[in-house]
């Protein structure tokens, strides 16, 4: 895990405020679900425009998954995403929540 990266996703996920969450989708315009923050965040650190789902990256041409480069920017696996997406769509989480628990779950002291 990329720790410094993961909290530069979870202070998004917390305290910015300008952020509209969706569900089951990643990035539609201004909405986005959890992940959809991490790749948000991702693009503003490499300089790219965030566009519809994650192809703006130029990886993967999906709406619902993390792309890889995301993922292993985080240095998450594909289960961990999972979770987030559960917790996003299922569990109907706030922003804010879902990143006490990326906190809780990623960010302890050891």
């Amino acid at each position: 895990m990329n720790r410094d990266n993961v909290q530069k996703w979870v202070d998004a996920l917390r305290f910015d405020d300008t952020l509209k969450q969706g569900r089951y989708v990643l990035v539609d315009g201004e909405v986005m679900c959890g992940l959809g923050v991490a790749c948000k965040v991702y693009a503003e650190e490499h300089g790219i425009t965030v566009g519809r789902a994650a192809a703006f990256i130029g990886v993967e041409d999906t709406q619902a998954f993390l792309p890889k480069r995301v993922g292993d920017w985080l240095g998450v696996d594909r289960n961990f995403h999972s979770t987030v997406v559960y917790l996003n769509d299922a569990q109907k989480k706030s922003l804010p929540e879902i990143g006490d628990w990326i906190a809780d779950e990623l960010l302890k002291d050891e």
